[in-house]
Protein backbone atom coordinates (compact mmCIF):
# COMPACT_ATOMS: atom_id res chain seq x y z
CA UNK A 1 0.00 0.00 0.00
CA UNK A 2 3.24 2.65 0.68
CA UNK A 3 4.05 2.16 -2.95
CA UNK A 4 0.03 3.49 -4.34
CA UNK A 5 0.39 6.23 -1.61
CA UNK A 6 3.25 7.38 -2.74
CA UNK A 7 2.15 7.83 -6.33
CA UNK A 8 -0.65 9.06 -5.64
CA UNK A 9 1.39 11.61 -3.22
CA UNK A 10 3.82 12.63 -6.38
CA UNK A 11 0.68 13.33 -8.26
CA UNK A 12 -0.64 15.83 -5.49
CA UNK A 13 2.55 17.44 -5.66
CA UNK A 14 2.30 18.02 -9.85
CA UNK A 15 -1.24 19.03 -8.97
CA UNK A 16 -0.55 21.55 -6.62
CA UNK A 17 2.49 22.77 -8.27
CA UNK A 18 1.20 22.90 -11.39
CA UNK A 19 -1.73 25.67 -9.60
CA UNK A 20 1.46 27.45 -8.03
CA UNK A 21 0.75 26.62 -4.49
CA UNK A 22 2.19 27.94 -1.62
CA UNK A 23 4.73 25.62 0.46
CA UNK A 24 1.87 25.28 3.17
CA UNK A 25 -0.76 24.86 0.73
CA UNK A 26 1.21 22.05 -0.74
CA UNK A 27 1.58 20.75 2.91
CA UNK A 28 -1.91 21.02 4.18
CA UNK A 29 -3.05 19.20 0.54
CA UNK A 30 -0.60 16.50 1.17
CA UNK A 31 -1.85 15.71 4.42
CA UNK A 32 -5.62 15.90 3.72
CA UNK A 33 -4.73 13.57 0.88
CA UNK A 34 -2.90 11.05 2.85
CA UNK A 35 -5.71 11.04 5.44
CA UNK A 36 -8.10 10.09 2.77
CA UNK A 37 -5.99 7.59 1.82
CA UNK A 38 -5.36 6.44 5.07
CA UNK A 39 -9.00 5.79 5.84
CA UNK A 40 -9.55 4.03 2.41
CA UNK A 41 -7.05 1.50 3.19
CA UNK A 42 -8.40 1.11 6.74
CA UNK A 43 -11.84 0.63 5.11
CA UNK A 44 -10.57 -1.80 2.04
CA UNK A 45 -10.30 -4.74 5.69
CA UNK A 46 -13.20 -3.59 7.22
CA UNK A 47 -15.86 -6.26 7.18
CA UNK A 48 -18.42 -3.98 5.11
CA UNK A 49 -15.53 -2.86 3.05
CA UNK A 50 -18.53 -1.05 0.55
CA UNK A 51 -19.97 0.58 3.08
CA UNK A 52 -17.18 2.26 4.74
CA UNK A 53 -16.02 3.68 1.74
CA UNK A 54 -19.25 4.99 0.80
CA UNK A 55 -18.87 6.50 4.15
CA UNK A 56 -15.67 8.12 3.34
CA UNK A 57 -17.02 9.12 -0.13
CA UNK A 58 -19.86 11.28 2.19
CA UNK A 59 -16.77 12.64 3.35
CA UNK A 60 -14.54 13.04 0.53
CA UNK A 61 -17.59 14.97 -1.10
CA UNK A 62 -17.63 17.79 2.01
CA UNK A 63 -14.22 18.25 1.95
CA UNK A 64 -12.83 16.60 4.33
CA UNK A 65 -9.90 15.23 2.21
CA UNK A 66 -9.19 18.43 0.64
CA UNK A 67 -9.42 19.28 -3.01
CA UNK A 68 -6.78 16.33 -4.42
CA UNK A 69 -8.63 13.45 -2.62
CA UNK A 70 -11.98 14.79 -5.00
CA UNK A 71 -10.28 13.00 -7.62
CA UNK A 72 -8.61 10.19 -6.42
CA UNK A 73 -10.51 8.32 -4.04
CA UNK A 74 -13.97 7.63 -5.75
CA UNK A 75 -12.33 5.46 -7.96
CA UNK A 76 -11.62 2.97 -4.54
CA UNK A 77 -15.48 2.11 -3.95
CA UNK A 78 -15.08 0.13 -7.48
CA UNK A 79 -11.67 -1.09 -7.39
CA UNK A 80 -12.67 -2.86 -3.94
CA UNK A 81 -15.87 -4.55 -5.81
CA UNK A 82 -13.66 -5.73 -8.26
CA UNK A 83 -10.75 -7.07 -5.74
CA UNK A 84 -13.54 -8.57 -3.97
CA UNK A 85 -15.10 -10.16 -6.74
CA UNK A 86 -11.91 -11.78 -8.14
CA UNK A 87 -10.26 -13.02 -4.24
CA UNK A 88 -13.86 -14.36 -4.38
CA UNK A 89 -13.64 -16.41 -7.78
CA UNK A 90 -9.76 -17.84 -6.47
CA UNK A 91 -11.09 -19.03 -3.09
CA UNK A 92 -13.95 -20.76 -5.55
CA UNK A 93 -11.14 -22.32 -7.74
CA UNK A 94 -9.17 -23.08 -4.53
CA UNK A 95 -12.35 -25.09 -2.79
CA UNK A 96 -12.91 -27.16 -6.41
CA UNK A 97 -9.35 -28.10 -6.50
CA UNK A 98 -9.35 -29.40 -2.74
CA UNK A 99 -12.82 -31.00 -3.06
CA UNK A 100 -11.59 -32.66 -6.04
CA UNK A 101 -8.10 -34.25 -4.69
Amino acid sequence: MQHTQAIFIAAILVHVLEAGAEVEFLRQVVLQAMAGLDAVFEAWIDIDPQRSLAGIGERVASGDFGPVARIVVPAFGRTQLLDARARDRVEGLRQRVNDNG
